[in-house]
């Protein structure tokens, strides 16, 4: 109000009020995050979750600096919509790795009925996909389908943008904007409904952690944000959203969709803690983990190369839990069927663990 009522020009106010709502976000989230790594007693579970945790820093930061340096917006936009992607990824392999690992839920999936398997309106008539292997192999690349448009679609929007013809936020089927954000918006599309369907058919395994509430903040950050942008777009199309003695009706509307995003990460940022608390992952016997290994462990996405890898060919080897660790017993137990991957992966692991412990 000071600022207002002392004639201050409107869009210092946006970078003010926006940096403050940013400030507030980052302690509730970063001390979140340390409480994870410091209880990282899960850690299947609790990588995945750090790594969505991570969203709302990402966010905020990353839309304050495209409020208040707007000629590189376009870039920093590009880079938090890959971040949408990858929370995505990381959502439906907390869940999966919540329910046993992959072989496991293969197993538990091909025990539910095959109604499970079908799809929603206005896909009804397509063929069910069949519970088990086919089920989870088909969300795993309908969710992991979009990380790759996300990528493709990125390298093409900072080409474009380099070569002058992507004008983000503008209609017009001779620029670059227009042909990404169809593209995205059926592969976002996509994998929420693959995300969907998972949920559907898993809801009574996941009862347990209260699935719905994760579903609604994860969905509600990631999709919200990007038909937030969208939106106002349409209503620079339409010129309800006009142009200004400073700033054109396209910079207006990147400038409001970068505002609100600062706001809407104060609000994500208590709903994450609320949704993601470490005392769900915390044993009776409260054990501290060490803070570097742990941060490596949830920061470092191995698992990303070697999961597009086993999607792309079919397979599934990537087990993240063990249901039964005692061998012997008369019950299969999820063990990699790709063992040499599983121990290069560690390995690696061990020398960024040892590398970094020594520079510290």
């Amino acid at each position: 109000y000071d600022f207002y009522s002392h004639g201050a020009e409107d869009h210092k106010i946006a970078w003010f009020v926006g940096g403050v709502f940013v400030l507030l976000s980052l302690p509730i989230s970063v001390y979140e995050v340390y409480q994870h790594l410091t209880h990282f007693q899960q850690p299947e579970l609790q990588t995945y979750v750090v790594r969505i945790l991570w969203m709302v820093p990402v966010y905020g930061i990353e839309s304050w600096f495209s409020l208040r340096f707007f000629s590189v917006s376009i870039y920093m936009a590009t880079l938090r919509e890959w971040y949408e992607a990858y929370v995505i990824y990381c959502f439906l392999y907390f869940l999966i790795a919540y329910m046993g690992g992959e072989e496991e839920l293969i197993r538990k999936l091909a025990t539910k009925p095959w109604r499970k398997g079908k799809h929603l309106f206005p896909l009804c008539c397509m063929r069910p996909w069949a519970m088990g292997k086919e089920f989870l192999m088909k969300c795993k690349a309908g969710t992991l389908q979009y990380v790759v448009a996300k990528c493709v679609t990125s390298i093409v929007t900072f080409v474009c943008q380099s070569a002058g013809v992507y004008d983000d936020g503008v209609f017009d089927w001779t620029k670059g904007y227009v042909y990404c954000t169809i593209v995205n918006n059926i592969s976002q599309t996509w994998a929420l409904y693959c995300l969907i369907l998972f949920y559907q058919a898993t809801a009574d395994d996941l009862a347990p952690i209260k699935p719905l509430a994760k579903f609604t903040v994860v969905k509600a950050v990631v999709f919200f944000s990007w038909w937030q942008g969208v939106a106002l777009a349409i209503l620079v199309k339409v010129g309800v959203i006009h142009d200004t003695k400073l700033y054109s009706s396209d910079e207006l509307a990147k400038g409001l969709q970068d505002f609100i995003i600062c706001i809407e990460m104060f609000i994500a940022a208590i709903a994450h803690k609320f949704a993601f608390p470490y005392q769900d992952f915390s044993s009776d016997v409260d054990e501290q983990t060490h803070f570097v290994k742990s941060f490596i462990d949830s920061s470092v996405p191995f698992d990303i190369i070697h999961d597009v890898q086993h999607t792309v060919t079919g397979r599934y080897s990537r087990v993240t839990r063990r249901t039964d660790s005692s061998p012997g017993n008369g019950s299969p137990s999820a063990v990699p069927s790709d063992h040499d991957e599983e121990m290069r992966l560690a390995r690696e692991r061990a020398e960024l663990h040892a590398s970094f412990e020594n520079s510290w």
